[in-house]
């Protein structure tokens, strides 16, 4: 399979796992790109990773995110957010590839 393959399959994969259908682009953060369906769903695209801001303004919830790195797929948990505004840092692992913030509410079951 062609390199280029594994991406977009990653990036299907993860957009299968989001509701991005309800999302709208947001200017809510210092670098990169966000789509927002605000209060429930964050998706935030860095072209190469660097540290950020994401200014969620008082959610009210409790609020779980996890990073995700396109070109190979592999995830890494970030702790909970429940403040108004975050400053985040990229996995250093990852080195300055892209990478993505996915930040979603926990849904009361």
């Amino acid at each position: 399979m062609p390199t280029g393959y594994k991406y977009f399959k990653n990036l299907y994969e993860f957009f299968t796992g989001t509701r991005y259908w309800l999302m709208q682009p947001q200017d809510i953060v210092s670098e990169g790109y966000c789509l927002a369906n605000p209060g429930d769903e964050y998706i935030v695209f860095l072209n190469s990773a660097k540290p950020f801001s994401l200014k969620l303004n008082n959610v009210g919830k409790t609020l779980t995110a996890e990073w995700f790195h396109p070109y190979t797929g592999q995830t890494a948990p970030l702790d909970k957010l429940d403040q108004a505004s975050a400053q985040l840092v990229p996995p250093t692992a990852w080195g300055d590839q892209p990478v993505v913030l996915h930040v979603r509410a926990e849904s009361k079951r």
